[in-house]
């Protein structure tokens, strides 16, 4: 169809042709009507019409418009499924009229005949076969889509492939949880202990929440890039209640060849490619209490990004959490008084000076009366900044960074005194740590503390 081309055409704006009535006064003719615009009007109309398999009704005002309505209403885009379990097609049903080409936000419904078991494509209307992804973008795991049971997607263009409308799902299928990264600090961005990156002997802490398996491992962070150069990195995870459980390991962009994971005994191997990689495994039956994951390279140097680890059947999107979120899950572990950049034990007084302190805050304080009798028993309390798992051990400094260690204020305004022994061991709950002193002509004392219950 296009617009009237009969003699007598008028520009009715932007170059497009239009109809001028006829002017006997003014000596113009009115727009010439070609029996070839008129037909053409006419069966687009009917072609309309009779798509939405209604007859045509001299009689009915109404016919064009129940036309739309069906078409609206989903006809024009619901078909019949064929093919293959894993490449299947969409046929038209009846005679309504279906797109020719794929274009963004197109969506098709359709009965399918046949039951997916892995990854898939989907030819709609023979705009030929595309990749069918289920919600958050990913290949199908088999069972998405069942016999009989109506299915629906739309067209993507960004990711060129198809997209599985949620309520598609048969009852019972996996749909990921906002908040499904079992592990914590899976990117390793939080470094409480200022770990520089490198070799870790077996069973220490670098990056939070990370420790190094039975033989040590090499492993550093560089803008968000994590090189495994060698040896297992574990997380033990806290009573997740996973035995038995299906749960799916995945980290983005791993190059340099496979990493092994390892879930309590349970193993299987990430394959090397770009973006987000996963491999699925079942939990051991016996992991009623904390689980062990541990991540090997195959062979050699590996690098990767943002190790996830999440119940079902298949990888998706980055559940990242906010920073404050993930570290106060990290300080259930580790904690410390410290700045983030600082590491424990920092000398952080320069020039013996405390209120030259270069990081005011990282130090417990207390100040006295100034007016106090001699020799009295004073305590000064700090406070975890959440409960930790455990009671931790821990370690305390003075602002020099001499460890077990407290600093004083003497009456000479100021003056430091550090190698300063706190009065018996500190008291150290889940909650906090408490250190005692005598004290005599000082006039307040002070220190750094880590606090450690890593599983």
């Amino acid at each position: 169809m296009d617009r009237v081309n009969g003699e007598g055409w008028v520009d009715i704006g932007g170059g497009r042709r239009g109809f001028r009535s006829e002017s006997i006064a003014g000596g113009a003719d009115g727009t010439e009507v070609t029996a070839a615009w008129l037909n053409a009007v006419q069966e687009n109309l009917l072609k309309t019409i009779e798509a939405a398999e209604l007859l045509p009704d001299p009689l009915n005002w109404a016919l064009l418009a129940q036309a739309v309505a069906r078409h609206a209403a989903g006809g024009a885009w619901y078909g019949t499924g064929g093919g293959t379990a894993n490449a299947q097609t969409v046929t038209s049903t009846g005679s309504f009229a279906v797109p020719d080409g794929l274009f963004d936000g197109m969506a098709v419904r359709w009965l399918p005949s046949i039951t997916n078991t892995g990854a898939m494509t989907l030819d709609a209307f023979g705009t030929g076969a595309r990749a069918l992804q289920s919600v958050g973008g990913y290949a199908l795991a088999g069972a998405e889509i069942t016999a009989g049971r109506p299915a629906e997607a739309q067209y993507s263009s960004v990711a060129d492939a198809w997209l599985l409308v949620p309520w598609t799902l048969p009852p019972g299928a996996y749909v990921p949880a906002p908040d499904r990264n079992i592990l914590v600090n899976g990117d390793l961005a939080i470094n409480q202990r200022v770990f520089a990156g490198g070799a870790l002997a077996a069973g220490d802490y670098g990056y939070d929440r990370w420790k190094a398996g039975a033989g040590g491992c090499a492993v550093s962070v560089l803008g968000g890039v994590v090189t495994h150069a060698s040896g297992s990195m574990v997380q033990v995870i806290e009573s997740p209640d996973l035995a038995s459980a299906e749960v799916t390991v995945s980290v983005e962009d791993l190059a340099g060849g496979g990493l092994d994971i390892d879930i309590d005994g349970a193993t299987s191997t990430i394959a090397p490619g770009g973006g987000r990689r996963g491999a699925t495994l079942t939990v051991p039956a016996g992991a009623i209490g904390n689980v062990t994951l541990t991540l090997t390279p195959a062979a050699g140097a590996v690098t990767y990004r943002r190790v996830q680890m999440e119940r079902g059947p298949e990888p998706t999107a980055w559940a990242g959490r906010d920073f404050s979120v993930e570290l106060a899950r990290c300080q259930r572990y580790y904690c410390k008084s410290y700045l983030m950049a600082s590491p424990p034990g920092k000398d952080l007084s320069p020039g013996g000076v405390d209120n030259n302190m270069v990081e005011p805050g990282s130090c417990v304080f207390t100040q006295l009366p100034w007016q106090k009798p001699n020799e009295t028993l004073i305590q000064i309390t700090a406070f975890f900044p959440v409960e930790m798992r455990a009671t931790p051990t821990v370690r305390h400094w003075d602002s020099l960074g001499n460890l077990s260690r407290v600093s004083i204020w003497t009456s000479s305004g100021g003056a430091h005194a550090a190698n300063n022994t706190a009065y018996g061991a500190p008291t150290v709950s889940p909650r906090l740590i408490r250190l005692h002193r005598w004290y005599g002509t000082e006039y307040g004392f002070f220190f750094a503390y880590d606090a450690d219950s890593e599983l």
